[in-house]
This record gives C-alpha cells, sequence and structure tokens, in this order.
C-alpha cells in the first residue's frame, strides 16, 4: 500500500475529523426528536471516524496544531455535547444531574485543552498514554443508561450525578490510561455495537 501525496494525507485524516463532528451533531439532533437508540448508533459512528483521524495522522506523518484543534471540537461534540443532551432527554433532569453536567461540559473542555497542548504521553517501548480519563468514558455510560432503560429501569438521579461528577475529575486527573494501539482491533465492536442500537431503534419503534 503506498502512502497518499502530502495534500491528500493531510486532507484524508481533517474529513474524519469533519465527517465524525457531523456524526455527532446528528446524533444530537437524532436525541432531541427521541430516536435516542439511533442517536447512539450515530454517536458510536462518530466515535469511530474520530479514531480514525488520529491513526491516519500519526501513520502518515501529517500531524498538526490545526487537525489537532478540530479534533478536539470534535470530541466536544462527541463526547461531551451529545452524552449531555441525550442523559438529559432520557429523563434525568433533577438539579443533582445539572450539577453533574456543569461538571463534565467544563472539566471535559479542561481536559481537552490540556490535551491539545501537551497531546499523548509516549513510553520508551512506544505505547501511547492518555493524561486522566479519556473524555469517551462517556459513551459506555450512555450504553449503559440506554440498555438499562429497555427494562423500565432509571438510575436514582443523584447517584448518576456521582457517577458523572467522580469521571469529570478523572478527566483532569494526571494517571495514564492506555491507549488502545491498533484501530483494527477497536473498529470492529464499535460497527457491531452501532448496529446493534440501530436494530434496537428499529425495534422499539
Amino acid at each position: 500500500m503506498t502512502t497518499p501525496s502530502f495534500n491528500s494525507a493531510s486532507a484524508l485524516p481533517l474529513l474524519c475529523t469533519f465527517f465524525a463532528m457531523g456524526l455527532g451533531g446528528i446524533a444530537v439532533v437524532a436525541a432531541l426528536y427521541g430516536y435516542y437508540y439511533g442517536a447512539f448508533a450515530f454517536a458510536l459512528l462518530g466515535l469511530l471516524f474520530d479514531s480514525l483521524d488520529g491513526h491516519l495522522a500519526r501513520k502518515w506523518n501529517v500531524a498538526s496544531r490545526f487537525g489537532a484543534v478540530a479534533d478536539a471540537c470534535a470530541d466536544v461534540v462527541i463526547y461531551l455535547f451529545f452524552p449531555a443532551v441525550l442523559i438529559y432527554e432520557l429523563g434525568y433532569q433533577s438539579p443533582a444531574y445539572l450539577v453533574g453536567l456543569a461538571a463534565l461540559l467544563s472539566l471535559g473542555v479542561v481536559r481537552l485543552i490540556r490535551f491539545v497542548r501537551s497531546g499523548l504521553v509516549q513510553e520508551n517501548d512506544g505505547g501511547l498514554f492518555y493524561r486522566g480519563l479519556p473524555v469517551f468514558w462517556t459513551h459506555p455510560l450512555v450504553a449503559f443508561l440506554l440498555l438499562v432503560r429497555l427494562s423500565g429501569v432509571y438510575l436514582n438521579g443523584t447517584v448518576l450525578a456521582l457517577i458523572i461528577f467522580g469521571g469529570s475529575l478523572l478527566m483532569v486527573g494526571t494517571f495514564r490510561f492506555p491507549k488502545p494501539s491498533n484501530i483494527r482491533y477497536v473498529a470492529p465492536p464499535i460497527v457491531f455495537a452501532a448496529v446493534i442500537f440501530f436494530f434496537i431503534e428499529w425495534y422499539v419503534r
């Protein structure tokens, strides 16, 4: 496989970033219209393209400050704004949740700013690590809330707020969180999960 020319190699990761951002926007709109499971499926596809952009940029050595900022903007939509909207639309609207929501959005942005400035931590063996909990931790939380909703179960609003607040604090921590090294192992489970949630959306309709 040949490496693309400089222009195409630079453009393709950015296209993945903006496509991921667009999928995140579709997910937000779908959530507002009550298509909760389909919305999450679109967000998962956004996660896939968001993972792909950084992988391609590092592989072809075309990482740039503009790309990092664009990626952070996509992260805000996919991992912060979308989960906040979806969880609110699911009925978690207590004052405690709103406090947790404020922590999620504010500390999430702080974490992304730090990531743009300092990037990933690289070990001597080539392994890559995040500083603190990555913002995509919100997706497993959303998946859990959606799946338990199928059985008519809702978390206590205060408990959910504490989970969100705790996760938000971990995002700005300094511990190291391993980054998946090979997108070939990450992509199939993400696509499979997206298909499952699209199917659930169709089934519940």
